[in-house]
């Protein structure tokens, strides 16, 4: 399926491929396990032998729903893009291979839907391989209603001051220790009289950059 999935992005019909693709199709895929006449569900069914359970309906959807995204992409900026990471040595996974693990950690299709926007933006060239992949881990890592938060709040400083037990661990947000009679201290975000600054992270501002 790791090659498979990387053939279908680079498809040169990726977008009449995802057309008939849409929140009623999904819904009615996760129910039935069958929508007949849909070209994509039958090359995803190549790589995935789906409908049988609902745990394998529930990952077609969230594979479906990240595909969605892609549809407006340009086919050489699919292939270059994922090409000049597979070529990489450094780069240990092929791309398909590490979508697929990202997606299966994905909790809900919503998660699914905000990895395909931010993978767009890696094949576009406005976010690196890297930033995506940290993007991705600060999502898997944040339960869907404190990431929503994340993302929209328009008042961000104030609400991680009051919620930040919810993003300690989720790499949304950096931590440094100030000294309080240093001017320096009176610009971010700040936790009690522990003299704690909490900034958003490189990661987290890419999230609402491109999610808001």
């Amino acid at each position: 399926m790791k090659t498979e999935i990387s053939k279908i992005i680079k498809d040169n019909n990726l977008r009449d491929l995802m057309t008939d693709i849409n929140e009623v199709v999904l819904d009615s895929f996760l129910e039935d396990g069958i929508v007949k006449d849909i070209p994509i569900l039958g090359l995803v069914s190549k790589g995935i032998n789906f409908g049988n359970t609902i745990q394998e309906r529930l990952y077609t959807k969230k594979l479906l729903t990240f595909l969605k995204q892609l549809e407006n992409t340009k086919q050489e900026d699919r292939e270059k893009e994922i090409n000049k990471i597979d070529e990489n040595k450094n780069y240990k996974t092929k791309v398909g291979e590490k979508l697929l693990y990202i997606i299966n950690e994905a909790d809900d299709c919503e998660k699914a839907g905000y990895i395909g926007i931010l993978f767009k933006h890696f094949l576009e060239q406005t976010l690196s391989y890297v930033d995506f992949i940290r993007c991705v881990d600060c999502i898997n890592k944040t339960n869907i209603i404190d990431l929503n938060f994340f993302i929209k709040e328009d008042f961000l400083e104030s609400y991680i001051n009051s919620n930040v037990e919810n993003y300690l661990n989720s790499g949304l947000i950096t931590q440094e220790y100030k000294n309080p009679l240093n001017e320096d201290y009176k610009k971010g975000i700040f936790y009690g009289k522990a003299h704690i600054k909490y900034n958003i992270s490189r990661a987290g501002m890419y999230i609402r950059r491109y999610l808001r």
